[in-house]
């Protein structure tokens, strides 16, 4: 039995739709993770429409390197014991409505079983989102993890004299303006539904910390300060947030309730105190510190704060954290021979893995599946954002010509 999706026209108010001049590079690398063989049999009906779509979805799959995409399927060139999945689809416009009706089936070689089928009715504006939504499902379906197709992500856009926060899809497509300012912006972070975004705004010359609501353009500013401030992060049930402020004279970690306003000091110490994320359901924290005499990378817990684990070893310099969301996995911005890259520690083991070689990367974070990772780097003056898998393999870079882009964010799976 088919299961019918639906994607209407969403129209976002307050912001500003933009031409989608990115360029959106997908790496050839050779990942050591498993590929999987998957031939995509096109839809004999060539249109536009058609070919954005299975671009879509080819793409998709690429760039996790986790895929190989027959173009041209002979039986004979694949042993009877390699598993090779077919995706079919066949895309037709309904007259009557004007809507495209799409039919997808996932098959498997050996035994020609049927493993996943449904059918979606899109608008033409949404036709990449509902061939986001099969590769999702081809992606779990094969791996047993969920796709990120459907996610978004946000970043700091910096033209001319100009700041502008944008959000757009993962891979760059559909990016428009949620604000535009001519005083800088930093620090944005995602809600855990999707639905706000936290950041710091420099208008009339004082850090302010400001909620953004993206549905309906509406931002609401909970916190002004005279001295410096940095990196709100939610908590996961969306009530506080955590961020950096000065308090006599060196910053300090500090929780701010956003229904009551009310500031929690977590730390309170002689030395720099920044970067604060949440970690283990928001009962503990992880955070940047040079208490060491260098900055370095701790974790101490709310409720006990007195005494705090430092976590990094490696280098005198470890900054910018960033957990995955299973808490197995941190990443960070490490000096390596006067170069800034993005490393590794997986939790377990203690192992500790570089995944880029600089010379100025930062701000790393997961994708929602943990898979990928997301961050911006400045090379020969080009700010781009690039993402690698969790071994490093460079997967896709994102570039807007004539702009720099910062601070790139990756936002939860599209519920």
């Amino acid at each position: 039995m088919y299961k019918k999706y639906i994607f209407p026209i969403i129209y976002l108010l307050s912001i500003f739709i933009i031409d989608n001049n990115v360029l959106a590079k997908e790496i050839n690398s050779v990942d050591i993770q498993k590929q999987f063989n998957i031939f995509l049999l096109k839809d004999n009906n060539q249109t536009i429409i058609n070919k954005i779509f299975f671009e879509t979805i080819y793409s998709d799959l690429y760039k996790t390197n986790q895929f190989k995409i027959i173009n041209n399927f002979q039986e004979k060139d694949y042993k009877n014991s390699e598993k090779i999945y077919f995706l079919e689809y066949s895309l037709s416009l309904n007259p009557i409505d004007n809507k495209y009706n799409i039919d997808f089936y996932l098959t498997e070689s050996s035994n020609k079983k049927l493993i996943d089928n449904a059918t979606f009715i899109s608008d033409e504006q949404e036709i990449r989102s509902a061939a986001h939504s099969i590769s999702n499902r081809v992606y779990e379906k094969i791996t047993g993890i969920n796709g990120i197709f459907s996610s978004k992500i946000a970043y700091i856009l910096k033209k001319n004299n100009t700041y502008e926060l944008q959000i757009s899809d993962y891979d760059g497509e559909n990016r428009y303006v949620a604000l535009r300012s001519k005083d800088p912006i930093s620090s944005p972070k995602w809600s855990h539904d999707g639905k706000k975004i936290s950041y710091i705004s420099f208008e009339k010359n004082k850090a302010s910390v400001f909620i953004h609501t993206l549905l309906t353009g509406k931002r609401i500013e909970i916190a002004k300060f005279d001295d410096a401030i940095s990196s709100p992060v939610w908590s996961h049930d969306g009530k506080n947030l955590i961020l950096s402020i000065m308090k006599n004279n060196n910053p300090q970690i500090c929780i701010i309730n956003i229904e009551n306003l009310y500031i929690k000091q977590i730390t309170n110490s002689y030395s720099i105190n920044t970067e604060p994320i949440f970690f283990n359901n928001s009962n503990s924290i992880i955070f940047t510190s040079d208490r060491s005499g260098n900055p370095q990378i701790y974790k101490t817990s709310i409720s006990n704060n007195d005494f705090a684990k430092r976590i990094t070893f490696n280098g005198e310099y470890n900054v910018s954290p960033n957990i995955s969301h299973d808490n197995t996995s941190l990443v960070f911005v490490s000096k390596e021979n006067n170069n800034f890259c993005i490393k590794n520690i997986n939790l377990l083991t203690q192992r500790e893995t570089i995944l880029s070689n600089g010379p100025n990367d930062s701000y790393p974070n997961f994708s929602p599946n943990d898979m990928c990772i997301l961050y911006s780097s400045v090379k020969d003056n080009k700010y781009v954002l690039n993402f690698i898998s969790r071994n490093g393999s460079k997967l896709q870079e994102l570039e807007i010509p004539g702009c720099k882009i910062l601070e790139g964010i990756w936002g939860p799976n599209k519920k």
